[in-house]
């Protein structure tokens, strides 16, 4: 989501990527990875040499949008409820969030109870 493919130019270790997943949600991950690259790249200059020059101010700015774009997607798309199971606690695997009627119309398709 933050366009870090290049296996030879990482921008982020495997192991940053890993702790931000276990600490927030997919998107919210994604966008705290592209604030952390905007911070780095906030504190490099602009340089050019002759024809030559490197923009790091772009760089800032287009992963400080991107963590705003993804923050706020996280957010848009976190109003329905997430069901967390504890490991510690297996009752939560016996609670359904659709259990109402869900034979119903099963017994109308053996032809039973009609």
């Amino acid at each position: 989501m933050i366009g870090d493919i290049d296996k030879c130019d990482q921008l982020l270790q495997d192991e940053e990527i890993l702790f931000l997943l276990t600490q927030y949600d997919v998107l919210e991950a994604a966008a705290e990875a592209a604030r952390a690259l905007a911070a780095r790249y906030s504190r490099l200059c602009d340089e050019r040499v002759g024809d030559i020059s490197k923009s790091y101010s772009q760089l800032y700015e287009h992963y400080s949008k991107l963590a705003r774009f993804l923050s706020d997607k996280s957010q848009s798309t976190n109003l329905l409820p997430t069901l967390t199971i504890d490991d510690t606690d297996d009752t939560a695997l016996n609670d359904r969030i659709f259990t109402r009627h869900m034979q119903e119309y099963l017994k109308d398709i053996k032809g039973e109870d009609k």
